[in-house]
């Protein structure tokens, strides 16, 4: 299951880097608080569906659904 969800998110991770627009992070970090809190959050999110899936508490299913808020959350911010 570790496979799976490696390759789910490097997928994400992947496309969200085709997208990147150096100093974006940066410039949200220091300038948009609520902003650099809800990625913190999605984050913090991702994390634990990632640690919970692992232990079987969540299905992968439950993993996708976070990660696809995850990686729509950066992918909006590159068009910020």
């Amino acid at each position: 299951m570790n496979k799976e969800l490696s390759e789910m998110f490097h997928k994400a991770c992947e496309a969200i880097e085709a997208a990147y627009v150096p100093g974006k992070l940066t410039k949200i970090r220091d300038t948009d608080f609520d902003l650099r809190n809800k990625i913190l959050k999605y984050d913090d999110d991702l994390d634990t569906a990632w640690n919970q899936t692992l232990k079987g508490n969540k299905l992968v299913s439950d993993f996708r659904s976070v990660l696809k808020k995850w990686y729509f959350l950066h992918i909006k911010i590159m068009k910020y």
